[in-house]
This record gives structure tokens, C-alpha cells and sequence, in this order.
């Protein structure tokens, strides 16, 4: 964690894989996949599968006082927030010895042992803990699980005095607790340590792993120690603890501005061990960039790893320990973090390589693909680069605007290329693409992203037809509203049709049958939001009605209105009288949109027409009579958490 003032003064300031659409607040795609916990190692080491062998891209936030400082309901609200940004991952101490309110009890009072420490477990704390990880269960979140973190130089931070205190027989007893306790829970991985050099209380650290390694035989367990180049360690899980028989997975931790050089070392370890980066500057802590942070992911996934736990301050403490952590803008508010552009940037990381193949990739160390443009090594200026075996993918993270050359020979197949922009989750295509797979290409991005920073991600694709778009979604501020679907084919029970066309076909909306009746609704203008991630002609727009009623009209408005909201009417169809089932009905003139939030709305005749909905999302409705659309949205609309089965189709050309 780093988490002391004494460290800012020491570093420099720097369930089976299934497509869920989902809310997710402002950023990337809200396509994100849900795993059959417990994780193992994949075939050939080199990342995680879950128990259908499906891939797992980890994508973490540091919440390490999630147990201790949170109600019940509060760890339910960050953990839905995580959720719909697209994070599968917490990082979480089982006990904490200093960043509370009240250390080490919980936030309702219980302590988690009744007298001395590790030997004597209290049943009201753990059942606190078990109720916080079974939450994450219940959205699809991963806990890496920290029973022993011991603190910054094996100080007061974290349990290394009463480490030391203990006898080898009280650690043995305490990861056999812990082991035994958390051995059915399915989405753990163990972390050992934290933030030091274990050598002081190394033999009984090693003690209480093996016997939590004994007790627990399904879980993987990794180490936290020290960072890169302080303390003598080399930074890695496996730093003082190479050839232990306990220590499974593989990490790094590191401040430094080119943290890819210790991904090389992690991915160049033999023997073979996946490994993800545990910790790295933190949001708003020691002056770091949103490109630096984003280049901490990027970097990591090019450089072979399979994830990134990000961190901010105040969120990773929850605002408990004001005077023992300096956030850069000191605050103890936490929830006004939790939709910032730091989670953004995950989101937006986690949507473009969850419909990537990105675990083929392979580091494109000696420069084989990008040939030139890379930069320099051990620079902040490094761009890395990586191709699949099997030559359908490329991926180029560029730090800063510059050329890259490709050799294009080294694709499969004919390539199309495309930009994506890191800090809002979108895509903009490439001029001339497809290119043949022939000679070298010189790629050059437009200008700075639309952060106003350099960095870009280029991604080549051999097979165009195969390659998933994503596409960006929208939400409020702290919880999830918008709905969006994939550029996919719709659902098929009562699938409804477009209009056959040569170019790529893609929908903005809600394209489930939803399970929730509504009705009452007529003489009501009701609208959901939905945002589309890229520039794209309307063609039609399709509303599931489940119960007939009288007349239809359906439009589309943009999001000029107040705070976002509906504003001016850009097209409408014509009135039509619904039938039960998917109603697609062209719009009278095809329009071009462009990039943004949008807001798909109804107009029905009478209360009696029906139609399934859905309590997420964010919806404006007020009274209408029925008749044309209205080309402007009120400015005063009623608000409400729901969706509806409704969705537009348009067209890339």
C-alpha cells in the first residue's frame, strides 16, 4: 500500500464466461464477462482460467479497508459501483491493524479476536467479513483476500509486531482459521503479506501459508512485499519467496514511471507463473497522471500480464485515516471518487481487451511488428507492442503522439486498423483500412485523445468479420442507470429484423425481453438513456410490447436537455398500432449520429398497452398527450431508475 506520509517523503511523486450487458457508468463498453470461480492457472502459466477454462482479465481496484471500515449497505453501494464499471476484482485486508476509524475492529464495534491475537478468532467479526465477500460473490467480483498484511517496513501499519510476538504453533493455528473458514468461499485468491521485506518474521509468515496452503487446497495464494528497488527487493511476489511450495501466482509492485521493465522480468521468470500488477501509484496519490496510470495498465497487458489492480486515495481506506494518509486532494469523501476518470480508464482498458483475444498476445520485445516509433527504452516515452501467435491481433500502446511502423506481414490476413481512445472507450477507424498484409505501414494518431492527453492504442485485426466492437456506455454519477447493448446479433426468442443492408449493423439500447411487466403508461413521453460509442446512420427503431393496446410512436432525442437529460428530437417514426412481440419500425429519415448519449423515447395511446421493463437505468417521462413527438423534450421531466425493452438499429457505412 505505501501508505504512510513516510512513504510520499521515500518515493518519487509518480459463474461460466458469459456476455452480461449491463449499466456501467461514462466509458467503455458494458460488456462484461462473469466467472466460474475458483480461479486456476491457465495450460501454459501464463494467465488465469476460471472452471470452464475460460479466461479471466483481472481488473481490480485496491478497497483494502472494505471488511473493517464498511456497513453492510455501503459495501454493497461500492461494490455495485465497482461491478458496473467493469471491475471483477477487490483487493481487501481480512484484519487491519491501523486504517479504520476504530483499529482493528470492525465499523459495528467487533474486534476481530477476543483476546490474543490469531488464536482466538470472534465469530461476530468473521460473519461480517464472510456477509462482504459473499456480496462480492453476488456480483461477479473476485476478492483478492489479505489475511496477513504486515505493513509499510514492517512497522505499526500492518501486523508484523504481533507477528513477531507470536509463537510459529499461533500462525500455524491462524491460517489453518483462516484456510479452513474461507476454503468453500469460491472467489478468493490468498495475499500473504504487505508493503515489506518479510525477512524479520519470514520463518513464520512461511509457517502461516503452508498451513493456510493445507487447510485450503483449492485457492491460489500470492505474496505483497516490497516495491521495485526499495528495500533490496526486486518487487515481485516471488522476490523472498522463490521456490516456496505455497506461493502460486506471481505479481509486481512498482512506482517506477517505467514500470515495464519489471513486467519483462515477471514474464522472462522460469520457471513460468502468470502475474498481474498488485500495486502501482494510486489516483490522486503521489502526483500521478491519468496517461501514467493508464500506461501502468497497458504496459502490464502488453507485457505479457493478465491485469492491473488499480487504487485511489481516499477510496482504497474509505476515508477512515485522514491523518495518516495524504491523498493529493485531501478528502475523506469517498464515494465522490468512486465515478472519476481513474475508473474510467479501467472500465474503458477492460472493454477493449474483453473482446480481444488478449490472452494470445505475446510481447513484441525485439521489435519484430512495430519495427519503428517505439521510442525509448526505459523511458517514460516506450510504447509497447504485442501480436497473437497466430497473427489475427495487434495491439500498440502509445504513451505519447507519434509514428509507428508495422510490419504487416506479420498478420494473417488482410488487417483492419483502428484507434482506440483509452480515455473514453471509443473507436475511430482508419483511413485506407483494410490494408493487405504486405510491407510495413506507418500509423500516426490525429492529435491527442479526447482526455487531451498522447496516449493511444492501436489495434490491428487480421479478420474484420470476427472482430467485436465495443461500445461505449453512459450512467449517473454513483450507480448505474444506462443500458446498452453489443454490436451483436439481437436476442432470439421474438427476434426482431432489420432491414438488410451491405454495411455492419449495430444497436444502441436494450435488446433482452426484459422480465418485469409495465403498463399505465398512456398520454406518457417517457425516455431511456443509451449512448453510442461511435458515429453511425439510425435506421429503425424496435420496441417489445408483451400486451396490445392502441397506437405507437417511438423517437429518438439527444441529450442537450438539463443535466443531460432529453433535449431536442433528432427522428421519429411514424404512428403505428403495436402488436405483441418486437415492433421495428423505420424512422422517416435516416439520420447520421454522432459519438454520445442519446435518448430513446415512446409515446403509447393507451394505459393498456403493456410492455416488459426493467428497474436499472435512467428514464425521464412526463405527461404527453398522445400525437407527434414533440421536437423538443421537457425541460422539468419526472425521473426514474428503469429501462425498457427497447432499442435503435443503425448502420456504419
Amino acid at each position: 500500500m505505501l501508505r504512510m506520509l513516510l512513504l510520499l517523503l521515500i518515493l518519487p511523486a509518480i459463474l461460466l464466461f458469459t456476455w452480461s450487458v449491463s449499466a456501467a457508468p461514462p466509458g467503455g463498453p458494458g460488456l462484461v464477462p462473469t466467472a466460474t470461480y475458483p480461479l486456476k492457472v491457465s495450460a501454459n502459466g501464463r494467465y488465469l482460467v476460471d472452471q470452464n477454462n475460460q479466461p479471466f482479465f483481472l481488473t481490480g481496484d485496491a478497497a483494502w479497508s472494505l471488511i473493517v471500515q464498511l456497513t453492510n449497505e455501503d459495501a454493497a453501494y461500492y461494490l455495485t459501483n465497482r461491478q458496473q464499471h467493469g471491475f471483477n476484482t477487490v483487493l481487501v485486508n481480512l484484519i487491519e491493524h491501523r486504517f479504520a476509524s476504530n483499529p482493528p475492529n470492525n465499523i459495528y464495534g467487533d474486534a476481530p479476536f477476543t483476546g490474543q491475537t490469531f488464536t482466538t478468532p470472534n465469530p461476530a467479526y468473521f460473519a461480517h467479513a464472510d456477509a462482504v465477500i459473499n456480496a462480492a460473490a453476488q456480483r461477479g467480483i473476485l476478492v483478492l483476500l489479505n489475511p496477513l498484511y504486515l505493513g509499510w517496513q514492517c512497522g505499526d501499519d500492518g501486523w508484523c509486531g504481533a507477528v513477531s510476538a507470536a509463537s510459529e504453533a499461533d500462525m500455524e493455528a491462524w491460517g489453518q482459521y483462516v484456510g479452513n473458514r474461507y476454503k468453500n468461499f469460491d472467489n478468493i485468491i490468498w495475499v500473504v503479506g504487505g508493503d515489506t521485506d518479510p525477512t524479520p518474521v519470514k520463518q513464520k509468515v512461511n509457517r502461516f501459508a503452508l498451513a493456510l496452503q493445507q487447510a485450503d487446497g483449492r485457492h491460489l495464494i500470492t505474496a505483497h512485499n516490497y516495491p521495485e528497488d526499495t528495500g533490496g527487493s526486486n518487487g515481485m511476489a516471488i522476490g523472498p519467496w522463490n521456490g516456496a511450495s505455497w506461493l502460486t501466482l506471481n505479481n509486481t509492485y512498482t512506482y517506477s514511471n517505467i514500470l515495464y521493465r519489471l513486467s519483462k522480468t515477471a514474464y522472462a521468470f522460469s520457471p513460468v507463473m502468470p502475474y498481474y500488477l498488485m500495486e502501482s501509484a494510486y489516483e490522486n496519490e503521489h502526483g500521478s497522471s491519468e496517461q501514467a496510470r493508464r500506461a501502468q495498465t497497458y504496459w502490464t497487458i502488453l507485457s505479457g500480464g493478465f491485469g492491473h489492480v488499480f487504487g485511489n486515495c481516499p477510496i482504497w481506506h474509505f476515508g477512515s485515516t485522514p491523518n495518516y494518509v495524504n491523498c493529493d486532494q485531501q478528502t475523506t469523501d469517498w464515494k465522490s471518487w468512486l465515478d472519476r476518470q481513474g475508473s474510467l480508464n479501467m472500465q474503458n482498458a477492460a472493454g477493449l481487451f474483453n473482446t480481444l483475444a488478449w490472452q494470445t498476445l505475446i510481447p513484441d520485445w525485439n521489435h519484430e511488428v512495430m519495427t519503428a516509433g517505439y521510442g525509448d527504452w526505459e523511458k517514460v516515452n516506450y510504447a509497447t507492442a504485442a501480436r497473437s501467435g497466430d497473427g489475427t491481433l495487434v495491439v500498440v500502446y502509445m504513451p505519447s503522439v507519434r509514428q509507428v511502423t508495422v510490419d504487416l506481414s506479420k498478420l494473417a490476413g488482410a488487417v483492419t486498423a483502428r484507434w482506440y481512445d483509452p480515455a473514453n472507450g471509443t473507436f475511430s477507424a482508419i483511413a485506407g483500412s483494410p490494408f493487405a498484409n504486405v510491407g510495413t505501414k506507418e500509423f500516426t494518431p490525429t492529435g491527442n485523445n479526447s482526455g487531451g492527453d498522447g496516449d493511444w492504442v492501436l489495434v490491428l485485426q487480421a479478420d474484420a468479420a470476427t472482430a467485436p466492437t465495443p461500445t461505449k456506455t453512459s450512467t449517473p454519477s454513483k450507480t448505474p442507470t444506462d443500458v446498452v447493448s453489443p454490436s451483436a446479433t439481437p436476442p432470439v426468442g421474438g427476434s426482431p429484423t432489420a432491414t438488410p443492408t451491405s454495411a455492419q449493423t449495430i444497436f444502441m439500447g436494450e435488446t433482452r425481453i426484459l422480465g418485469t411487466n409495465d403498463n399505465g403508461n398512456g398520454s406518457l413521453l417517457s425516455a431511456q438513456r443509451v449512448r453510442l460509442g461511435q458515429a453511425a446512420t439510425l435506421q429503425s427503431l424496435s420496441f417489445y410490447v408483451s400486451a396490445t393496446g392502441g397506437r405507437l410512436r417511438l423517437g429518438i432525442y439527444d441529450s442537450t436537455g438539463p443535466n443531460g437529460g432529453p433535449g431536442v428530437r433528432k427522428a421519429m417514426t411514424r404512428p403505428f398500432t403495436a402488436v405483441e412481440g418486437w415492433n421495428t419500425i423505420p424512422v422517416k429519415s435516416p439520420v447520421l449520429l454522432q459519438p454520445g448519449r442519446y435518448w430513446l423515447a415512446f409515446l403509447p395511446e393507451s394505459s393498456g398497452l403493456g410492455f416488459p421493463m426493467e428497474k436499472k437505468g435512467a428514464s425521464r417521462w412526463y405527461t404527453k398527450a398522445y400525437g407527434k413527438l414533440p421536437t423538443a423534450f421537457s425541460t422539468a421531466p419526472n425521473r426514474e431508475r428503469l429501462h425498457w425493452s427497447f432499442y435503435a438499429t443503425l448502420t456504419i457505412d
